[in-house]
């Protein structure tokens, strides 16, 4: 009469301490692979991070209760979403961008001198005009890079302007084109008054919209 209890017991002691030792185990994992980021060993990143957590799903499932399955599946479900947006937006997504701060930031460089390489800002609105430089004959270039906002770049009339443009999920807004919707972009030339001097523009954002004006 007492020996299936204490079969029963014998079985939900024996499932828990399994889950204290996987859980033990992904804590150990985790706790390995960021030591290895910090120095500097292997780069953690946000699809490498995603791609591991999957691949521990998917070690644990075998050992979680049936009636406990739910819950470890629609974590598998999510991470699987989450990496099938992060591969059709990798490209123009980079989650240390996010490391550079919030709020707005307005950039309006006077000379080619204080024109930098590449502009960088986590989340809010960059506006980078342009307008009041002086650009040299020849070719000059520049990227703008968001993590989530609204990127305004303002083109002088006297430049033609390669733009190479793109966001994770969003609205580019190039003069009169608009692209918009899961990975927008636009790749073209904006005529200027001067066919001597050109700008190379990369600009992107992974979340938000870009636009390019006069």
């Amino acid at each position: 009469m007492t020996s299936a209890p204490l079969t029963a017991a014998s079985g939900d002691r024996r499932q828990a301490e399994w889950n204290r030792l996987l859980w033990g185990l992904a804590l150990v994992g985790l706790g390995v692979v960021w030591l290895l980021d910090t120095m500097g060993v292997i780069e953690l990143t946000f699809p490498r991070m995603i791609a591991a957590a999957l691949i521990a799903v998917g070690l644990i499932v075998p050992f979680v209760p049936v009636q406990q399955h739910g819950g470890v599946v629609g974590l598998g479900v999510l991470l699987t979403v989450v990496a099938l947006i992060t591969v059709v937006v990798g490209p123009a997504v980079d989650p240390t961008l996010l490391r550079h701060g919030a709020g707005d930031v307005t950039v309006t460089p006077t000379s080619t001198a204080q024109l930098q390489d590449r502009y960088e800002h986590g989340v809010g609105d960059l506006t980078v005009d342009l307008r009041q430089l002086t650009f040299p004959a020849g070719t000059t270039s520049t990227e703008v890079r968001l993590g989530a906002g609204q990127v305004r770049v303002r083109i002088p009339e006297d430049v033609t302007v390669r733009v190479d443009g793109g966001a994770g999920i969003g609205d580019v807004v190039v003069l009169a084109a608009k692209r918009a919707g899961v990975a927008p972009s636009f790749a073209g030339e904006i005529a200027g008054s001067s066919s001597e001097r050109v700008l190379l523009l990369d600009v992107a954002v992974g979340l938000g919209r870009i636009e390019v004006t006069r």
